[in-house]
């Protein structure tokens, strides 16, 4: 049977949010992230923000968007990671660490989305 994407417009947000994130990271350079993204976006499962969920709460046919994602990428997959940097050479002293500041209030760019979903 399969599940219901009749879904509202926060989930598809959430969708188009998450398609995006593992985009840039298909993208990025941490090899590990594209790794994670690849296998995310391989997966057949149906459950809640998998791949296949997402495309389809967006509205797209995932067998269709998979290969040109895989396509799109196949290059950035194939390259190099590049070297992190190494441990730092001491830990600074308890008065000298600071609150984090806010993590930044992340917005979705639907000009790119729309852009993405139109080469689909």
């Amino acid at each position: 049977m399969k599940a219901d994407y009749s879904v509202d417009e926060a989930v598809r947000r959430l969708a188009a949010a998450i398609l995006i994130r593992a985009i840039e990271d298909l993208r990025g350079q941490s090899r590990l992230k594209k790794e994670d993204a690849l296998a995310w976006m391989r997966s057949s499962d149906e459950m809640q923000f998998s791949f296949v969920f997402c495309c389809r709460a967006l509205g797209r046919d995932p067998a269709r968007v998979r290969p040109i994602l895989e396509q799109q990428y196949s290059a950035a997959l194939k390259s190099p990671e590049l070297p992190q940097p190494g441990p730092a050479l001491r830990k600074p002293p308890q008065s000298d660490i600071l609150p984090a500041p806010p993590a930044p209030k992340r917005t979705i760019d639907w000009a790119r989305l729309r852009l993405i979903s139109q080469q689909l």
